[in-house]
């Protein structure tokens, strides 16, 4: 019997201890969230010292719930968020490494959103001279790509298709900071892996997909292999055609790209159809004095230049001189390279007189 009264005092004890825990966990809610939000709206409304004031003691509530409460992550973003805006970036860096381990801890390292944070530290880093670590996260962030495709049917990809689109997303702005670094290999194997990504998660034309064309494409042409890049904006191109309206201007955006590596690679009559066929399209569409056909008149007439054929590159150099002036107005700079251009085109054909109309022009907008 004096067993029994034991068993039953400690079971009561510890449910007061535990009701005590609950009421003490519950109590610190409402002063947690007073806090948060606090420091949210001193954030919004750009006051930072009263922001970062909130949010710490926002961060001392949350830290009663545990050393693993989402909480407490979510303050430690808000933290490093401010801190990034300040500019004050190593405290950004602690805040953001502190809400890694949490987040890994209670959701799990391949859980999306902790994903997505290790895609956010890792960029954190690369922006900011931390290259050691950078190029760590990034090798992670490869594997678990790596380890998604391969194990993922398409079908399962689709039917998950905003995770690993995500996913893609996060690749895509690693290979973009790569790129800018001269990485070519890291910056082609997080492109690859997006666009294979994309292709199981997406359906075969989306505009995504496009995106993953361009992407590749710019890395290849920023490398001087024009031949790569110029089977990867075609790709790019019959997608956005068939995607889109084709009087779009993203279409005219792609038909300038491929027709400048058409340039390169010394295919000039592929590249004069590809800006033909654009103006074509845009006078149907916008009229006769659109900013883009004034753009596409200048490419043209660049090309005919580079070629020699300077009495075809004179009446695109005029349009494009009038389009721009009526966009611009007639002394803005943006009109300089038209003039110089025009200029010389005219001192070819020998039409002197207009020619040195345009360098005098040109010498008193230069103010050389």
């Amino acid at each position: 019997m004096a067993i029994e009264i034991q068993r039953l005092s400690l079971i009561v004890s510890t449910t007061i201890i535990i009701g005590c825990c609950s009421s003490v966990l519950a109590s610190n809610a409402p002063k947690w969230q007073g806090w948060y939000q606090a420091g949210l709206d001193a954030f919004a409304a750009n006051n930072y010292g009263l922001a970062e004031k909130n949010f710490l003691f926002a961060y001392d509530e949350a830290q009663k719930f545990g050393p693993n409460d989402l909480r407490l992550a979510k303050t430690m973003k808000e933290l490093a968020n401010l801190y990034c805006v300040r500019g004050q970036f190593p405290k950004a860096e602690t805040w953001l490494e502190r809400e890694l381990r949490i987040k890994e801890k209670a959701l799990g390292s391949e859980n999306s959103e902790v994903i997505a944070l290790v895609a956010n530290l890792d960029r954190f880093y690369l922006l900011h001279g931390k290259l050691d670590k950078g190029d760590r996260l990034a090798k992670l962030m490869d594997k678990y790509a790596d380890k998604v495709l391969q194990e993922n049917s398409i079908e399962k990809s689709r039917a998950n298709s905003t995770q690993y689109l995500e996913l893609a997303a996060n690749l895509d702005s690693l290979g973009h900071i790569y790129k800018g670094k001269g990485k070519w290999a890291e910056a082609q194997s997080f492109y690859e892996k997006a666009m294979k990504l994309r292709e199981r998660g997406l359906p075969a034309q989306h505009m995504a997909q496009v995106s993953s064309n361009d992407n590749l494409a710019d890395l290849y042409e920023k490398q001087g292999k024009h031949k790569e890049a110029q089977i990867y904006y075609t790709k790019a191109l019959n997608l956005a055609e068939k995607i889109l309206d084709p009087k779009r201007s993203e279409v005219i955006s792609h038909m300038n790209s491929l027709a400048k590596v058409d340039i390169s690679l010394g295919h000039y009559k592929e590249a004069e159809a590809l800006y033909k066929r654009a103006l074509t399209m845009l006078e149907k569409s916008k009229g006769t004095k659109s900013g883009l056909i004034g753009t596409c008149s200048f490419e043209l007439a660049s090309l005919y230049i580079k070629q020699g054929k300077f009495a075809s590159a004179e009446p695109l150099l005029k349009r494009a001189l009038l389009i721009a002036e009526a966009g611009n107005g007639p002394s803005h700079y943006s009109l300089l390279p038209i003039i110089d251009n025009y200029a010389g085109v005219l001192e070819k054909i020998r039409h002197m007189n207009e020619a040195n109309k345009m360098r005098a022009r040109l010498r008193s907008i230069s103010g050389f």
